[in-house]
């Protein structure tokens, strides 16, 4: 074999084991309840039904289309839909969470998110296209196993793994957020200038409580500290994850940056959606073990598998 050969070879190889290496699902489930708890806040938060959910409420004027909504208007069924819309997609996240028909309730929560996006998309933030990017990427993993109702029912069942690809994607799809946020914000002003969250969290659009107890001219310079401190992480953060300890301290600024956004700014459940989204960065085998040294495995009644198993050498595979 050549040389120019065996590095296309061996790059195959990487791109494979990357992309469609087998891990325990254990964390395919953590990331499904994370998710779906976030979808189901983020769903009651459009309440009350009447003004979120029927045509005659705070929505677009009804036409174009399939005439739906025209339809539903017309017919004066506007807040009966709504609520019927509203409680299947409640259901729906629900069973989710629960992890109660498993699959088809991810498929629900999916199709109901996109179709909310069509039905009345006013009160809708980039925190539901982010849960609808994370949901797509959820439709494709079998996120059924523990914890979850599914798992109970057919817990004798051998522990399963699958392809990671599915937790690959939603780690792409974050940091391509925030790279393209970061890259966006360098258009701004504010921005540049280091004015933007002092502007931002002192006017009462999206500030919760600055725009009445401003902050003190004198710690302006912490503010300022914090919009370039964000600039620069949300631009790096993609970079970051080539590390594992930068990784770990992109995710710590992470949590902090979005805790600060839920404190101090009303942006809808972004912030709530991103924070979900980590739970996909934590290692597949380290939650594996981290379930069975505390004693959550047995929980489960499944037999032990065999050390030669298939299954059982993913399990013990050293984490990357």
């Amino acid at each position: 074999m050549t040389l120019s050969g065996g590095l296309f070879h061996r790059a195959v190889e990487r791109w494979e084991r990357f992309w469609f290496e087998e891990v325990p699902s254990d964390q395919f489930a953590l990331v499904r309840i994370a998710v779906g708890t976030a979808g189901l806040l983020s769903l009651i938060g459009f309440l009350p039904v009447p003004m979120f959910w029927s045509p005659d409420g705070i929505a677009p004027i009804p036409g174009g289309g399939y005439g739906l909504r025209n339809y539903v208007l017309a017919s004066g069924l506007g807040v009966p839909a709504g609520w019927a819309i509203f409680l299947t997609l409640f259901g729906s996240f629900v069973c989710m969470i629960l992890g109660l028909f498993t699959g088809p309730a991810i498929i629900a929560c999916f199709l109901g998110s996109v179709f909310q996006t069509r039905w009345n998309s006013l009160p809708l933030t980039s925190g539901h296209t982010v849960l609808v990017a994370l949901l797509f990427c959820l439709v494709w993993a079998d996120c059924g196993g523990w914890p979850s109702v599914d798992y109970w029912r057919r817990r004798r069942l051998p522990p399963s793994s699958q392809p990671i690809w599915p937790l690959r994607l939603i780690r792409a799809q974050v940091a391509l957020i925030y790279l393209s946020s970061g890259l966006f914000k360098l258009l701004g002003a504010g921005w540049r200038d280091g004015s933007a969250i002092h502007y931002t969290t002192a006017q009462n659009v999206y500030g919760r409580f600055l725009d009445v107890y401003a902050v003190p001219v004198s710690y302006d310079w912490m503010l300022t500290l914090l919009t370039y401190g964000t600039l620069f992480w949300e631009i790096g953060f993609a970079f970051m994850l080539f590390n594992r300890v930068t990784r770990r301290v992109a995710l710590l600024l992470g949590i902090g940056v979005h805790g600060g956004i839920l404190l101090l700014m009303e942006v809808g459940p972004f912030s709530l959606v991103m924070l979900a989204s980590y739970v996909a960065f934590l290692d597949p085998h380290s939650v594996a073990r981290f379930t069975s040294n505390r004693g959550l495995g047995q929980i489960r009644s499944e037999p032990m598998l065999p050390a030669d198993s298939p299954s059982a050498a993913v399990s013990s595979t050293p984490a990357a």
